[in-house]
C-alpha cells in the first residue's frame, strides 16, 4: 500500500559460529534452519515441555537429550520426535500413574 517491498533476504546469527549465515530468501532460511542442530534441540525442548504441561528443569535434561537422540534417529520428524516423547520415561513415569 506505501510502495515499501517486503525483503525477503538477511542473516541469521548462530551461538558459537563467527560470522552470521547469509540467505537470499525465506525458503533458503527455512533450509538453514531446518539443518541446525542448535534449533532440532530447542524444538525437542518445547514439544517436550508442551506435551508435559509443565516448565522444564535441568534436571530433566539428560531425559530431554534422550529423547532428542531417539528422534533423530529415528529420521528427525515431527512423528519421530512425538513418539519419543510418548515413549520416554519422562511421560511414562511422570505424575501418580507411575510404573
Amino acid at each position: 500500500e506505501f510502495g515499501n517491498k517486503l525483503r525477503d533476504d538477511g542473516e541469521v546469527l548462530f551461538p558459537n559460529v563467527p560470522q552470521p549465515v547469509k540467505y537470499e530468501s525465506s525458503a533458503e532460511l527455512m533450509q538453514i534452519l531446518s539443518q541446525s542442530n542448535r534449533v532440532r534441540e530447542s524444538l525437542t525442548w518445547k514439544l517436550t515441555q508442551f506435551a508435559m504441561g509443565r516448565p522444564l528443569s535441568a534436571a530433566d535434561a539428560p531425559l530431554v537429550a534422550e529423547i532428542h537422540k531417539l528422534a533423530q534417529a529415528a529420521g528427525g520428524t515431527y512423528p519421530s520426535l512425538m513418539t519419543a516423547i510418548v515413549k520416554s520415561d519422562l511421560v511414562q513415569k511422570s505424575g501418580s500413574g507411575s510404573k
